[in-house]
């Protein structure tokens, strides 16, 4: 509350604190500090499972995009692969028989197997990077991992 004197000064009256009771209120009992840590702990804990379901939920929620879109792509991208394979094996017929001078009983059959074995190769190669680069996918919730870390560190620092 502020009031003020005779003479217009403005006075402050503040509670009096006894400097024995100040330096008395800074040390606490180590009950009280022990329940603080638990609590503090037990919050913490909490907070880390909500953030390693979000992360968790936030992957899986992209994975599965990303899979539906995969798998609609593949459906899509077969249909013309195998379009373009007889295509080319058509293309690959007709440079064996006219080109080549081959008959067309070994050019009927050489044909689809150039395109099937180069087709074959791209394929392997393609499977193998996407197998490749999904394995190094990680699941785990590395955001949280961190955060249990650093807190595991302050847990040591409050009880250390």
């Amino acid at each position: 509350m502020v009031s003020t004197s005779s003479d217009g000064r403005a006075l402050h009256d503040a509670p009096s604190v006894d400097l024995h009771d100040r330096q008395r209120s800074d040390y606490r009992p180590l009950t009280e500090l022990f329940r603080e840590l638990r609590d503090e702990t037990t919050d913490l804990v909490r907070n880390e499972v909500k953030l390693a379901k979000i992360e968790l939920g936030e992957k899986v929620s992209r994975v599965g995009r990303n899979s539906a879109y995969a798998a609609l792509g593949s459906i899509f991208s077969t249909a013309a692969l195998v379009i373009l394979m007889f295509a080319a094996a058509a293309g690959v017929y007709a440079a064996l028989v006219e080109g080549a001078g081959l008959a067309h009983m070994t050019s009927g059959w050489l044909a689809p197997l150039i395109v099937g074995g180069i087709g074959l190769l791209i394929g392997l190669a393609l499977l193998w990077k996407g197998l490749r680069t999904i394995s190094s996918e990680s699941v785990v919730p590395q955001r949280t991992v961190d955060s249990l870390r650093d807190d595991k560190q302050w847990v040591e620092r409050k009880v250390g």
